[in-house]
C-alpha cells in the first residue's frame, strides 16, 4: 500500500521547476569568473595557491661528462623521488660536443623513463670548452702540476662563471643545429636556456636525504627574493691565488671610471653599485670594502666566504646585469680560469655580493642537500627526511651568518 501524499505528487514538478529557476538565477548572479576571483584571494593552511598562479618557468640545469652518466641517472631519479615527480620542472643536460655521441640509446631511454621525458640535450662548442688560444699553454700547464685541478674541472668553473664567447667566433650547437650569437655570449643565454627565467643548477653528484614538500622557486618568488642557496662555505686562496686582487681591480674600475681602460671595451659608464649591495659579505669589514672600492684589496682582506653553488637558483636577471657581465668579461680577459683555478662559487658569491641586497638571496636549509658525501644539514627529527650519518653531520657548519649578518666574525 503506498504512503506517498497525492498533494505531494502534484507539487513535485513545481518544486523542481522552482529549484530550477533558483539555480539558473545563482549562475546569473555569480558566473563562475567571479566565483574564480573570490577563490583566488582565499588561502588556507598549507596550501601555496599555486593552481592559481603562474607557474614559474624554471628549468634545472646539469653539466656532466660521459663518465658521470650513470652517477648523474641515480641524481636525477633523487630529484625525481624527493620533489620534481610533482613539480615537473623540465631539465637541460650539458655535454661538449664530442661527448654526446658517447651516450647510448639505452641510457637516452633510461633518463627519459626517470624524467618522464622532461630531459633534454644541449651541447658545448669545444671551440667554447678548449684552452682560448690566446693564453700561455706552458704556464697553463705548470699551473696544472702546482696547483692541480683538470683542465675539465677548470673549463666547467669558467662555463658556469659565464663562459664568453665573442660574437666574431660563436656558434652554439644545439639538437643538431647552429645558431650564432648577436651579442657576447654567456651560458645563461644559450639558446636551451633563453625560454627561463629561473636557472637551477644540479651536480651529478649530490643527493637529497629529505623530501621537498613545497615549490623552492615559488618560495622564491613569494619572498621577493632571486638567489636561492642552501649553505655558506669557504674556499682556497691557494688554488686561486690573484683572484682576490683581481676582483678589487675590477671594482676599483667601476668606482673610479675615469682612472680605468675598462672604458676601452665599453661604449658607456659603467653603472655604479648599488648602495644597499652586501658588499661586506666578501670583503672584512668597512676597511675591507674600503680597499676593494680603492683596488687595493687582496687574499687578507677576503672573506673567502661563498654560496656553495653545486646547489643554485637564481633568476637569470642577476647574471643578465650590466655589472655581473662586465665582472666576467674583466675576469676572462686575464686567463685566471686557466692559469689559475679560479672558481664559479667564489665567482658567483663576489658577483651577487656586488648587486644583490640581504633579502635578495634566500636559503633553502630543509631539503637535507649533500653533495660528494660532505658533511651536510639535515634536520634529523623530520619524518620526510632520512639522514645518513656516514659523517657527524650534526657538527657540521654552515656559515650562512656571513650573508645575513656580515659586519659579524669572519
Amino acid at each position: 500500500m503506498s504512503t506517498s501524499s497525492p498533494f505531494l505528487a502534484l507539487r513535485r514538478p513545481r518544486i523542481i521547476l522552482l529549484l530550477c529557476v533558483t539555480i539558473v538565477f545563482l549562475v546569473l548572479l555569480f558566473p563562475p569568473a567571479r566565483l574564480s576571483q573570490f577563490s583566488e584571494g582565499l588561502r588556507f593552511p598549507g596550501s601555496s595557491n599555486l593552481q592559481h598562479k603562474e607557474r614559474p618557468k624554471g628549468v634545472i640545469v646539469m653539466l656532466l661528462p660521459p663518465a658521470r652518466l650513470h652517477q648523474a641517472m641515480l641524481t636525477l631519479r633523487n630529484v625525481e623521488e624527493r620533489f620534481n615527480r610533482r613539480l615537473k620542472y623540465p631539465y637541460v643536460l650539458f655535454m661538449v660536443e664530442g661527448e654526446l655521441e658517447q651516450v647510448t640509446e639505452v641510457q637516452r631511454a633510461r633518463i627519459e623513463h626517470i624524467t618522464e621525458g622532461r630531459a633534454k640535450f644541449a651541447t658545448v662548442l669545444r671551440s667554447q670548452w678548449d684552452l682560448p688560444e690566446s693564453l700561455d699553454k706552458s704556464l697553463v700547464e705548470a699551473s696544472l702540476q702546482t696547483i692541480g685541478f683538470s683542465h675539465g674541472y677548470r673549463a666547467m668553473c669558467r662555463f658556469y662563471s659565464g663562459e664568453l664567447v665573442l660574437p666574431s667566433t660563436v656558434m652554439v650547437l644545439l639538437r643538431g643545429y647552429v645558431e650564432r650569437c648577436a651579442t657576447p655570449c654567456y651560458f645563461w643565454k644559450h639558446p636551451a636556456l633563453v625560454a627561463y627565467d629561473w636557472l637551477w643548477r644540479l651536480d651529478t653528484d649530490i643527493e637529497f636525504h629529505c623530501d621537498v614538500n613545497y615549490d623552492p622557486i615559488e618560495r622564491l618568488v613569494e619572498n621577493n627574493a632571486l638567489y636561492g642557496f642552501v649553505q655558506v662555505s669557504d674556499d682556497a686562496d691557494w688554488v686561486q691565488p690573484t683572484l682576490a686582487s683581481n676582483v678589487s681591480a675590477f671594482m676599483a674600475s667601476i668606482h673610479n671610471p675615469s682612472q680605468s681602460d675598462l672604458l676601452d671595451h665599453h661604449d658607456k659608464t659603467p653603472p655604479a653599485f648599488p648602495e644597499d649591495a652586501n658588499l661586506a659579505f666578501v670583503w672584512r669589514g668597512e676597511e675591507g670594502v674600503a680597499k676593494a672600492l680603492r683596488g687595493e684589496a687582496g687574499n687578507s682582506d677576503w672573506t673567502h666566504r661563498c654560496m656553495y653553488n653545486n646547489f643554485e637558483i637564481s633568476h637569470r636577471s642577476v647574471w643578465e646585469s650590466e655589472i655581473y657581465a662586465r665582472f666576467f668579461e674583466y675576469l676572462d680577459r686575464t686567463g685566471g680560469f686557466f692559469y689559475e683555478r679560479w672558481g664559479d662559487a667564489p665567482i658567483h658569491s663576489f658577483g651577487i655580493a656586488m648587486t644583490l641586497r640581504k633579502d635578495q638571496a634566500f636559503q633553502l636549509k630543509d631539503t637535507g642537500y649533500q653533495h660528494q658525501g660532505w658533511e651536510y644539514h639535515c634536520p634529523a627529527q623530520s619524518p620526510s627526511c632520512t639522514c645518513v650519518q656516514e659523517k657527524n653531520f650534526e657538527n657540521f657548519k654552515d656559515r650562512v651568518e656571513g650573508w645575513f649578518d656580515p659586519e659579524g666574525p669572519v
